[in-house]
């Protein structure tokens, strides 16, 4: 410690003597000189800018330009630095000192810190040969311990990497399997594009006579000449739908989308998997012991067909009063109470249903 002190505040001392050196120089120099900075020497006139012939100077105590009576030149004197002079060489003499002293110890404390060490190298070697016999077990067992674990560190490791690995390969397997149902899905969709296209007359032939079978089912009043036209416009008694009373263009309009729902399902032709219905009762209210009767037969019409051949379909009704029939598929029911605003049927669950 007190070596590094020692070489520390040495190498910070040295360019202080330096810098002492330097401003004793310059004391030294100035009071030699007697004055700071030396006289301008004129070499035109200032007014006219003439080179003088002569060059003024100071004559008989009096300014050879302006004219000027000067001082004496003993009264005007030079600048005295004999007090600064001194204080920097006492400096210099005693940081000069200092130094010397210091740089004259440095080599016995360098001994005596080599000594020191060869002491404690010596003193930890006796420590050692006398608690070798009583230590070296437990130093043994630290190392075999300290390999211990070093093993389960590179074991722990490889596990990691062989469960990230593992997770990776699950990943892609998952990936793989949905890109096979994607490739099998597209395969399908190829194959029926590469065969020639349904008959559109057939195929509205086909919804006619479903259009037909639910008004009979239903048994619309007076029921004749039901069909749906090459446009799919609906028709009875031989006239368009709109030629229908309210509550009939209801049940039309009912059966007309029933028609293409369930036709487009059972010969797997494109839909949305499900059919939302509004307000089947609408303009029905007129008529209401033959509305009720009505809107039974289609409630059961559509748990039939969702149990037959509209198994897996799903079909979304949303009626304000529904028939004592449809009561166990309620999923939810709308109070228009802010406290209450909707209550879930609790007996009913929505996984078991074959239409809401």
């Amino acid at each position: 410690m007190a070596v590094r002190d020692g070489e520390t505040q040495l190498r910070r001392m040295l360019p202080l003597r330096v810098q002492y050196a330097d401003d004793v120089s310059k004391l030294t120099l100035l009071s030699e000189a007697e004055e700071i900075f030396e006289p301008v020497r004129l070499t035109a006139c200032p007014v006219c800018h003439t080179v003088p012939v002569t060059t003024p100077a100071i004559t008989e105590g009096r300014c050879g330009l302006c004219q000027t009576e000067l001082p004496a030149e003993s009264e005007r004197g030079a600048p005295d630095v004999s007090v600064e002079l001194a204080a920097a060489k006492a400096r210099l003499a005693e940081l000069t000192r200092w130094i010397e002293e210091l740089e004259g110890g440095l080599p016995t404390l360098r001994t005596k810190a080599e000594q020191a060490l060869a002491a404690e190298a010596a003193a930890a070697a006796e420590v050692d040969a006398a608690t070798a016999r009583a230590v070296t077990p437990f130093l043994g067992e630290r190392d075999a311990l300290a390999r211990r674990r070093q093993g389960a560190a590179v074991v722990h490791e490889r596990a990691a990497t062989g469960l990230r690995l593992v997770a990776s390969l699950r990943r892609r397997a998952r990936d793989i399997e949905r890109q096979d149902a994607t490739i099998a899905s597209l395969c399908e969709e190829l194959a029926e594009a590469g065969q020639s296209p349904p008959d559109r007359s057939a195929v509205i032939g086909r919804i006619s006579e479903r259009f037909a079978e639910l008004l009979a089912d239903w048994r619309y009043p007076k029921l004749a000449d039901a069909y749906v036209d090459e446009r799919l416009v609906p028709h009875l008694r031989g006239q368009r739908y709109t030629a229908a009373s309210s509550g009939g263009r209801t049940l039309i309009a009912l059966a007309w989308q029933l028609a293409v729902f369930e036709v487009a399902w059972e010969t797997n032709s494109s839909h949305p998997g499900f059919l939302l219905i509004d307000s089947p009762q609408r303009n029905l209210v007129d008529y209401p012991d033959a509305g009720a009767a009505t809107i039974a037969r289609v409630y059961h019409h559509l748990r039939r067909w969702l149990a037959g051949p509209g198994i897996g379909a799903q079909v979304i009704v949303a009626d304000n009063a529904p028939p004592a029939v449809a009561e166990e598929d309620v999923i939810v029911r709308f109070s228009r109470r802010s406290d209450q605003p909707r209550t879930a049927s609790s007996t009913t669950r929505q996984t078991d249903l074959p239409f809401r």
